[in-house]
């Protein structure tokens, strides 16, 4: 599984256009090589949190880091206009083979498995957790 993204050739990256006014955005290095809409569903995210949770203080590259090792945000920013993937990231069936062996929480709602949950989604959250 090879999740290296090549780097982002912009001299002047433009900003998101979610963000704002006043709100530092941090470019350059720590931005390259992250697909601009999962870059901006990153930002958000952070934005929301430290309005809903101020003393929370997540930043949006640790969740970048999370989300790269993961899926490779989202498979290279696989995703529609509003951020949601293309196709279901799946991790492997935890039935205790191999992985953690974690029985159905969800009826399959999020994994389509109704036996083992499977971890889901870019940062691949387990249903029950």
């Amino acid at each position: 599984y090879y999740t290296d993204l090549p780097p982002l050739n912009s001299p002047n990256p433009a900003p998101s256009a979610s963000a704002g006014a006043g709100t530092p955005l941090a470019q350059g290095a720590a931005e390259a090589g992250i697909p601009a809409t999962v870059l901006d569903a990153y930002k958000k995210a952070e934005a929301e949190l430290a309005a809903s949770k101020p003393g929370c203080n997540l930043p949006w590259q640790l969740l970048a880091a999370i989300g790269k090792v993961e899926s490779g945000h989202a498979r290279g920013g696989q995703v529609d206009a509003n951020g949601r993937t293309t196709s279901a990231i799946l991790g492997p069936q935890l039935d205790g083979n191999g992985f953690a062996l974690f029985k159905d929480t969800d009826n399959g709602e999020y994994d389509g498995n109704s036996s083992y949950d499977q971890a889901v989604g870019p940062m691949q959250f387990i249903p029950s957790w």
